[in-house]
């Protein structure tokens, strides 16, 4: 056909299906051995004797996670004050999966502005952006050092001057708000609360909002206060895990990567009702190629197989099977980082990839232990990562 111009134009669906396929292959088996990551993806998969190899069992992760030579720590104020330190935490994110964070506020604004600045374009514009706001406040010399602090107990969309409703970046928002505390008391009306998170028990490794067709991308979490006893975190590389299984039980690997969950939240004072399926762990093409997405979370997911009087016995078995070998693996040293966190103290998670957990904690009068934080979407954060040059 021709255009007003005078100019041929032409659609060729052979060549385009083509281009799918090549992108396909590029990103999935192109050259690469099987369960491996091409090194556009910036993917390495991690076990904690490779990251802190003078360390054994828990102790290592207690002590070394967030010191000075911590391949997976930076701080701060390099992070949200510049862009290139911004750009440099989301490459330990791209690499590892995890990114603690050293010195940061005990306020909900400093997630925001750290929420901003993995988020969104990389042109951080006033108005569009939150992370402006917070700079100028933070470190401007016009400023007395802590005037940025006054009335900040808690992130409101346009607090510091911007308008949220032409924010382009920062917290997601989800049932539990845009960013959301472990304390009841700072939780505002209508926030849920349905979540075992609310409660000092001891909390298997898994991700976040398996209830969500997309889950987000990161989950940040922020120690303001810890606990008297206990409360330690725990996390692991799921894609690590994947692919460990992959070569020592290809079956169970097969059974969970093919077989589709159902993951369920409900919510009856809030009026929430959230459901979302899929294979526990989600490949980037057919079963052979890299791992894409970990979605496990025993507590969200529902009896989702079939009926007492239609039950396939081999099929339960098997799955049950492939469920207790995963979560073996879960639950090796080779694999747990156990990081006991104090107050300045945050991390950073890929949501899709890494699983995180947390040790049983007692509390008292004036060791309450919490945690504030929130959620970057999955396509937020796959957004920063190509503009950066990774293949996502």
């Amino acid at each position: 056909c021709s255009w007003s111009d005078g100019l041929p134009s032409s659609h060729d669906p052979v060549a385009t299906v083509e281009e799918v396929r090549r992108r396909l292959h590029l990103a999935g088996r192109g050259g690469f051995t099987e369960g491996t990551y091409p090194a556009s993806s910036g993917v390495v998969p991690w076990t904690v004797p490779e990251l802190f190899p003078e360390t054994e069992g828990d102790g290592g992760g207690l002590r070394t996670a967030l010191s000075p030579a911590s391949p997976l720590a930076r701080d701060f104020d390099d992070i949200v004050r510049h862009d290139a330190g911004a750009h440099g935490a989301l490459r330990v994110l791209r690499r590892y999966g995890l990114l603690f964070v050293r010195g940061t506020p005990g306020t909900s604004d400093a997630v925001a502005a750290f929420a901003s600045a993995m988020s969104g374009g990389t042109a951080k514009f006033e108005g569009g952006s939150y992370l402006p706001s917070y700079r100028r406040r933070r470190w401007s010399s016009s400023l007395p050092s802590e005037d940025w602090k006054v009335g900040d107990a808690g992130y409101r969309g346009g607090m510091l001057g911007d308008d949220e409703w032409t924010l382009t970046d920062g917290p997601m928002k989800t049932l539990y708000g845009q960013i959301w505390s472990t304390d009841p008391f700072g939780m505002a009306g209508g926030q849920s609360m349905a979540d075992s998170a609310y409660s000092c028990d001891s909390l298997p490794v898994h991700t976040d909002m398996t209830y969500y067709p997309n889950p987000p991308g990161l989950q940040i979490f922020n120690v303001v206060s810890t606990a008297s006893q206990g409360g330690e975190s725990v996390f692991v590389d799921g894609f690590a895990v994947a692919e460990r299984l992959r070569l020592s039980n290809p079956k169970a690997f097969q059974t969970l990567s093919t077989l589709r969950r159902t993951y369920r939240c409900t919510d009856w004072e809030t009026g929430w009702s959230l459901e979302a399926s899929g294979p526990v762990i989600e490949c980037a093409g057919g079963t052979d190629s890299p791992v894409r997405r970990i979605r496990h979370n025993d507590l969200d997911r529902l009896p989702d197989l079939l009926l007492e009087e239609e039950v396939d016995h081999d099929l339960y078995a098997e799955v049950e099977r492939a469920h207790a070998e995963l979560n073996r693996l879960l639950g090796s040293d080779e694999y747990r980082l156990v990081v006991r966190m104090k107050a300045g103290d945050m991390v950073a998670v890929a949501n899709q990839r890494c699983l995180h957990g947390r040790h049983s904690f007692k509390i008292d009068a004036y060791n309450r232990r919490t945690v504030n934080g929130c959620y970057v979407s999955q396509v937020d954060l796959d957004s920063r990562f190509r503009m950066l040059g990774y293949w996502c």
